[in-house]
């Protein structure tokens, strides 16, 4: 409630207290501004040269002040602390009268160091910033759940201008913000596995002086398909992520690499079919997974050929890989999910409705196929995370599955449950049962067409001890 009023004869005027310090108006500013259209409030300046505001009361026979809160401004600051915050995070003031994480950080101190917070009108997400700077302070446990509307900003706002075109991009703009804020400071330095090392060595990873020069000449010859994928990638096109080209990362040169992420993409020629390349490529991505970077690859007919399909896979990637710098966290591992409501990405069968021979024929054809069209593979994954009874924040990474392998496969708590969404294949299975899961769960449209790799799929995992499924 800390915000300016417009005096005739004294300009702006800031609820200030006698030691100098903000105060708080007790009325919303749009209360406030119909008190002096209506001419009840006066302003009087006192002896230390600060200006009161008065609401007049009964034809001005009574007046009281219209300043002041129940929580004490010197711990909990004020908006105008609150306006400061969002500007020193987003570079400009996107966001009007956010409260201060200063509160929510006060009441939280009282309240808890462990457990969840919800937080049902998350705004700007001022009380995840909280969460995740008390924890830093303290070293809590503090999880944080935020809900917020897609409530639509102005179009003439500044967070407009600026691509968020809702009250809910912001907050998870000010949240990625935050954790980065936290756990990748540039100019100070940062640990790694006990040892001191400059932001240059974090991002670089020791790279050689020679390395620099070879990745210099590599961006002025790229490929016709590398070209294409960086046109789509600058510039933060994708989940805001930066991306760095022909990156020099230890002793190899990324094609591409978001820092952030720890996501590491090559687009790789027809030469790397080869047996012999392929022995290497699997090394290279062995000794860069050490780094705590992952390593998603791309044939160069992908990214000509299918370009929607490889952005949708970098975009998965992007939202499934969260990484949490080694104890330089917030209270340590940082990171967090973004959900929407939707339907069921499944069909329902209807059996109520089923009164006659005909609707029975019409509910078997469209069970054919027992999802939903246009449903996103994503959605399906956390349904059925969901319905198999694991948490939306459970481990979950893609399945790392050997070169030539085609389909999405996901691991969850660590392979105790593996989903397939993608493709079905004899090697796609052998692989699926080598990591030893306790489930699997696997679209029953994927053995369209092919009943004995169904079969033998089903023996395949009955006799490894696998429960398996097909939905």
């Amino acid at each position: 409630m800390y915000y300016p009023v417009h005096s005739n004869e004294y300009g702006e005027v800031y609820p200030i207290k006698p030691d100098g310090t903000h105060g708080r108006w007790r009325l919303s500013k749009e209360k406030f501004d119909e008190l002096l259209s209506n001419k009840q409030v006066i302003f009087e300046k006192q002896n230390d040269g600060r200006i009161e505001a008065y609401k007049i009361i009964l034809e001005g026979t009574q007046t009281e002040t219209a300043q002041d809160s129940i929580l004490n401004s010197e711990i909990v600051k004020t908006t105008a602390h609150g306006s400061k915050e969002i500007s020193e995070l987003f570079g400009n003031k996107i966001f009007d009268y956010p409260k201060p994480s200063t509160v929510s950080e006060h009441l939280l101190k009282i309240a808890t160091s462990e457990g969840v917070i919800l937080d049902f009108f998350a705004g700007s997400a001022t009380t995840a910033q909280a969460v995740l700077e008390l924890n830093k302070q303290d070293n809590g446990n503090r999880k944080f759940i935020m809900v917020q509307m897609p409530e639509p900003c102005d179009e003439n706002s500044e967070a407009y201008k600026a691509g968020y075109k809702t009250i809910a991009d912001i907050a998870k703009e000010r949240i990625r913000r935050v954790i980065q804020k936290l756990t990748s400071p540039l100019p100070p330095l940062l640990k790694e596995r006990g040892k001191e090392v400059s932001y240059a060595q974090e991002l670089f990873k020791g790279a050689g002086t020679a390395l620099f020069g070879n990745a210099r000449s590599m961006r002025k010859e790229k490929t016709e398909a590398e070209d294409k994928l960086w046109r789509e990638l600058r510039n933060k096109q994708i989940e805001n992520c930066k991306f760095r080209r022909q990156h020099p990362i230890g002793n190899f040169i990324a094609d591409f690499y978001c820092h952030e992420k720890k996501l590491l993409i090559e687009v790789d020629g027809g030469y790397h079919d080869k047996k012999e390349q392929q022995a290497y490529d699997l090394a290279r991505t062995q000794i860069i997974n050490e780094f705590g970077i992952k390593v998603i690859r791309f044939s160069n007919e992908e990214v000509l050929n299918d370009m929607q399909e490889v952005l949708k896979k970098i975009t998965e990637a992007l939202q499934l890989h969260s990484p949490s710098p080694s104890g330089e966290g917030a209270g340590g591992e940082v990171g967090f999910k973004v959900f929407k409501l939707s339907p069921s990405s499944f069909k329902i069968w209807r059996g109520a409705e089923i009164d006659s021979e005909e609707k029975l024929t019409q509910q078997m054809d469209a069970f054919t196929n027992p999802t939903r069209p246009g449903a996103d593979k994503q959605n399906m994954l956390y349904e059925l995370m969901l319905k198999a009874g694991y948490e939306l924040t459970s481990p979950l990474t893609p399945l790392q599955m050997e070169r030539g392998t085609r389909g999405e496969v996901y691991s969850i708590n660590n392979n105790e449950l593996i989903i397939a969404l993608d493709a079905m294949n004899e090697k796609l299975v052998e692989q699926i049962i080598a990591a030893k899961p306790q489930k699997v769960i696997i679209l029953d449209s994927l053995f369209t067409g092919n009943d004995q790799l169904k079969t033998n799929t089903v023996l395949q995992m009955r006799d490894a001890g696998v429960d398996f499924k097909t939905i």
